[in-house]
């Protein structure tokens, strides 16, 4: 992996930055991922929406990411080559217990950010940093799609059953507002939307996931990341 994936107006992304064993088919993704996370970026700062220091976050976003799945192919290869002891298996396979978030096999997990533009605690018990689900969602219109289909590719606020602006001090949607996000209240199944910026949860999935983690309101990235929640603070991360 390279000492740093950015000097000045140079970037550097999948094989360029990091070098991938062949174990676990880690690298296109892997390089998918970077290109997605520099790319919305780059998009908002040559146009200048954001600052160029937002660029600065790519490399803390997919750094960690890159290097936990490196670390797994290794694994993986050590597994094929039937290097492990029984008790380094054993390791590999155990399951973690207690956990709010259900487990999910490392290869199939979606990824969660360890650090960047971000607010919040992080860890199991927290929503800060990890992706939205992709539940069938319902807007106003009838019309019925993926969530990600229905939410675009800008910032939005999704509360339970509440819209999020309500939560927000003045200060706090300003800085939201700057961004051009939107604010959707997502209603259960068993309700009626009461206004145009409004989603239904007809899948019955977004709104367990957001009462998994005690929150009522939710600020998404344009790549669907979580990027602050009401119980940590929903301003603008800094």
């Amino acid at each position: 992996m390279c000492d740093t994936w950015r000097t000045g107006r140079v970037f550097l992304a999948g094989d360029a930055a990091h070098l991938m064993p062949p174990w676990a088919g880690a690298g296109m993704q892997s390089g998918m991922r970077d290109a997605h996370n520099l790319g919305w970026k780059l998009v908002r700062v040559l146009k200048g929406e954001l600052p160029d220091s937002w660029l600065d976050t790519y490399e803390a976003e997919r750094r960690p990411n890159t290097a936990f799945y490196t670390g797994l192919a290794v694994q993986l290869g050590r597994v094929i080559k039937q290097e492990l002891s029984e008790e380094e298996q054993a390791a590999m396979n155990a399951v973690p217990q207690d956990t709010v978030t259900p487990y999910e096999p490392p290869l199939t997990a979606p990824p969660v950010l360890a650090g960047g533009w971000i607010r919040g605690p992080l860890g199991d018990a927290s929503i800060v940093g990890r992706m939205v689900p992709q539940p069938v969602a319902g807007d106003t219109t009838g019309r019925m799609a993926r969530l990600d289909d229905l939410l675009g590719d800008g910032f939005v606020l999704l509360g339970d059953d509440v819209d999020p602006a309500t939560l927000l001090t003045a200060q706090e949607k300003a800085g939201w507002d700057a961004l051009g996000a939107r604010y959707l209240a997502v209603r259960p199944k068993t309700a009626y939307t009461q206004g145009p910026d409004e989603l239904v949860d007809l899948d019955e999935v977004l709104l367990p996931w957001l009462r998994r983690y005690g929150v009522r309101a939710v600020a998404v990235r344009p790549d669907k990341f979580v990027a602050a929640a009401d119980v940590s603070g929903l301003a603008v991360p800094a």
